[in-house]
């Protein structure tokens, strides 16, 4: 009969106290690593975000700045209010810029989306900021403002126009 010692120093293998310490170093460094991961991912969506409404927005307030400079006279600026501007250019265009939920238009075509709002401010030959209601004649700056967002992400833009096509 042969008889097997449990106990010999030949046999190899973990113990149950060695396997648990293992499971739970690798679920410790696991977790470091979803959480690292996870911020990397909401890093890069953020990233894109601001990439995106940022362009966008720069575009369509770079058009309108242009399109507003191209005011040929104060009698063509039609409507002057704080959220929508309507004029008629030097091409004799009319052309109307609103905000509708949180498409900013252009007679009423979509120029940009994910505006959350746009506002417009006046100001006379001195610079001095015009109270409303604005004397269309009084303008000679056009103040835009516009606020963009995309799910956390947030983006304020702002320039100044000067009518150069209305004399004093």
């Amino acid at each position: 009969m042969i008889k097997h010692n449990i106990m010999t120093k030949g046999i190899k293998g973990f113990s149950l106290i060695e396997l648990v310490v293992v499971i739970v170093v690798l679920g410790v460094i696991s977790t470091m690593v979803g959480e690292i991961l996870y911020h990397s991912a909401q890093s890069v969506a953020t990233t894109y975000d601001v990439s995106n409404i940022s362009t966008q927005s720069r575009v369509a307030l770079e058009r309108m700045a242009r399109e507003i400079r191209m005011i040929r006279s104060s009698d063509d600026l039609t409507t002057v209010q704080a959220d929508e501007i309507d004029f008629v250019d030097v091409n004799g265009v009319s052309i109307s810029y609103s905000l509708s939920g949180t498409d900013l238009l252009r007679n009423s075509n979509v120029l940009a989306k994910q505006i959350a709002s746009l506002a417009f401010a006046y100001q006379d030959s001195e610079g001095n900021d015009l109270t409303f209601p604005v004397t269309a004649a009084d303008v000679r700056y056009v103040k835009v403002s516009l606020n963009a967002t995309e799910n956390d992400a947030n983006i304020a833009l702002q320039t100044t126009v000067f009518l150069r096509n209305i004399s004093e």
